[in-house]
């Protein structure tokens, strides 16, 4: 099947795009809509402000999570191995940050059309529960576009000295608007403001498929997850964030949250190496642990499945032993509850896979096959929320706090793993302390699953560090191929080692760098945006 680019809307209002010929171009403005004059087309026009595009691929290639089985490798294409060296100038693909960047922009765009369209029809209680799923759309665009062309907020140096990007209230009516990226510090104030403004008005009795919009668990999930990432140590009211992050979880999870955790034994029972069969279950809405999922136009059924796409750079068997077949404090993790599988092939497929995303077409010639791969894939889980809070309380620090913090990671472990293995252990303070602390630092060539970490604060004892270290770990084994690992190096400032291996999949031959200081830790923006005048990262 041909691979057709996905033609989106060109986002006016921003930084504009500038093109070869733009007389057409500059003959349009954000304001050329329908009327929005009715609470049906307010409520219409919502479903429009979540972007069709993931960061599944983009994000996972920069990562820790793939290696780099050679540059002879035939089952690559240039734009993966652009990303997985953290080239500077990437090649157009649906997967890309260019369809990211206006995607993010356009969402915006739409939240603020209807932002306004509320205000003219007078706003009021009826209104309230559009207006909170419009801001929750404008703060997380902003969120997303913040993680991944800026650099993180908690480490690498102060956000009030780092470049953040405009924050767009209010759409434009000039075709020449002028804006300043302002400060990293400056836009996650923003997003916290809006944050705020919604979480009271949440009401999503209207929606007809709860999942796909911002109703209320995914709400407080996000709140949960911002508030982490906005964390930088106590020097900026550090604590209250760490407590609202607890707060917020808790709405979505109470003290119990097991009833609200992925049940990982039913895949086991699945009996079936058919990938769409575990990913539509993967991503299924009635799946209590799927807080909200989003639709996109992606690869990633190919790139982390059994296929030969992507191969060059790839999660295969070295890496499996410190994700998905890593031993942790909870004991070995070859009887996962989930199935895990291999894909080999020769010397040039070496892929250790979890089928997360099933096979979607959309055809836009079914005679010439032409059309989009498309996926489904969960914006935001219980697991993440349940990781958020647990680190949360790590944070806090102290002996109650770090007991939670190990209660909630007991809890990811007893649903994850399979526990009649008489191998799984469940977890105490000191059997996690002690794990972590006997285990050396993390070497290309002796690899471990503990990595020194650079955040913008200093932990505060062994204790501590060993939980992060057992949360972190977590998070990385649960999320594998969605990305989520990406954010989480960025934040705590982890080194990327981007190893070479040899023919037999596991001898390093050399490696490159992505150090915690690095400044290609944030994409640069799109060509088009810093010739239309935006200023680029810095490189």
């Amino acid at each position: 099947m041909k691979i057709k680019n996905r033609i989106l809307p060109v986002v006016l209002g921003i930084f504009l795009l500038v093109p070869a010929s733009c007389d057409d171009f500059l003959s349009v403005t954000t304001d050329n809509r329908t009327e929005i004059d009715t609470e049906a087309k307010v409520e219409s026009l919502l479903k429009s402000a979540y972007l069709d595009w993931t960061y599944s691929i983009l994000a996972e290639l920069s990562s820790d999570n793939v290696d780099d089985f050679g540059e002879n490798n035939p089952y690559t294409d240039r734009f993966y191995d652009q990303v997985a060296t953290w080239e500077n100038e990437l090649d157009r693909d649906n997967d890309g940050p260019y369809f990211a960047w206006n995607g993010y922009w356009s969402a915006i765009s739409t939240a603020n059309a209807a932002l306004a369209a509320i205000d003219e029809l007078g706003g009021g209680q009826e209104l309230d529960k559009y207006k909170a799923e419009a801001l929750l759309c404008r703060a997380y665009a902003h969120f997303m576009l913040a993680n991944l062309f800026c650099l993180p907020y908690s480490a690498g140096g102060d956000p009030a000295n780092k470049l953040g990007l405009p924050y767009m209230t209010a759409n434009e009516t000039t075709l020449n608007p002028d804006h300043e990226r302002g400060t990293l510090k400056e836009l996650y104030d923003n997003i916290a403001a809006d944050i705020e403004a919604a979480l009271p008005l949440i009401d999503d009795s209207y929606l007809d498929v709860p999942k796909y919009h911002f109703n209320r668990n995914a709400a407080y999930a996000f709140a949960s997850r911002f508030y982490l990432y906005y964390y930088r140590g106590d020097a900026e009211d550090g604590q209250a964030r760490l407590n609202k992050v607890i707060k917020y979880a808790n709405v979505v999870l109470g003290s119990n949250p097991a009833g609200m955790l992925r049940d990982w034994a039913f895949f086991a029972d699945l009996g079936s190496p058919d990938p769409d069969v575990y990913g539509n279950q993967y991503i299924s809405a009635e799946e209590n642990a799927n807080l909200m999922l989003q639709t996109s136009v992606s690869a990633a059924y190919y790139v982390w499945g059994g296929w030969g796409m992507c191969c060059r750079f790839n999660h295969g068997s070295a890496l499996a032993e410190e994700t998905v077949m890593s031993d942790g404090p909870w004991g070995n993790t070859y009887n996962l509850a989930y199935f895990t599988f291999g894909i080999y092939e020769a010397t040039n497929v070496n892929k250790v896979v979890q089928f997360k995303y099933p096979e979607m077409w959309e055809y836009t010639d079914p005679v010439a096959q032409t059309g989009y791969p498309r996926s489904v894939y969960p914006a935001f889980t219980s697991e993440d929320v349940l990781f958020n809070r647990a680190e949360a309380y790590a944070l806090l620090g102290g002996a109650a706090n770090y007991a939670k913090a190990v209660e909630d990671l007991n809890a990811w472990a007893a649903a994850y793993m399979n526990t009649a293995d008489k191998s799984f252990t469940s977890l105490t303070v000191a059997n996690v302390e002690s794990f972590y602390k006997n285990l050396n630092y993390y070497t290309p060539e002796t690899p471990t699953v503990k990595k020194e970490l650079h955040p913008d604060f200093t932990l505060v004892d062994q204790t501590q560090e060993s939980i992060i270290h057992g949360i972190l770990q977590a998070r990385r084994i649960t999320f594998l191929h969605e990305g989520m690992r990406w954010f989480d190096v960025k934040r705590w400032g982890i080194d990327v080692y981007r190893r070479v291996l040899g023919r037999d999949a596991s001898t390093v031959l050399s490696y490159e760098k992505l150090g915690y200081d690095d400044l290609r830790r944030a994409l640069q923006l799109p060509s088009e945006v810093v010739a239309a005048g935006a200023e680029a990262n810095p490189r």
